[in-house]
């Protein structure tokens, strides 16, 4: 489980950075956009507030709460792998074990996730980490609108940022480079 921590700490470490960083855009030491008032057009006596410049951040920024977001998702697999560890009493050493992030339950009981992702992992283990899931829900269907009421699900999220940290270029400089342009 030291993996698992680890992976905790530095994430922790680049939250730190985050909060900082978020700290001195507060105080106004940087500044990532700037504001100007002006006569609203055909409104007299009215006034609006409109963006006059945006600055990109620090491309560090992104960096570093990519490192973040890949960490704490690195603890998730690191438990997976540890419980399957444990559930294979150490005979044998699980391949491709990850944490799951099933959106539904058929996904969640299909073959990739049972017999792949969780592979080893003791029954009582998976009941816990099935709880953890986006598609976890006592009582609820599986439609649409069920799932656009629903409460937004921690695990889904982090799936979902390290998946794009994962496949997009952090800035539309490295975007124009991967393009060619």
């Amino acid at each position: 489980m030291a993996g698992c921590q680890e992976k905790l700490w530095r994430a922790h470490e680049h939250f730190d950075v985050l909060q900082e960083e978020i700290a001195r855009l507060q105080t106004g030491e940087v500044q990532l956009a700037t504001f100007r008032t002006e006569r609203k057009p055909d409104t007299p006596g009215t006034l609006q507030t409109v963006v006059a410049s945006v600055t990109e951040p620090d491309l560090r920024l992104a960096t570093v709460l990519g490192d973040m977001i890949h960490n704490l998702r690195s603890s998730l697999d690191n438990l997976v792998f540890e419980l399957a560890f444990l559930g294979m009493r150490g005979q044998k050493i699980p391949k491709r074990t990850a944490f799951p992030s099933s959106l539904t339950r058929k996904d969640w009981h299909s073959a990739r996730v049972q017999k792949v992702l969780l592979e080893g992992v003791l029954q009582k283990h998976r009941a816990l980490l099935y709880q953890a899931q986006p598609c976890y829900r006592k009582r609820d269907s599986a439609s649409d609108r069920a799932r656009r009421r629903r409460k937004r699900n921690p695990a889904a999220d982090l799936h979902h940022l390290w998946n794009e940290d994962k496949h997009r270029p952090t800035s539309s400089e490295e975007a124009r480079r991967t393009l060619g342009r």
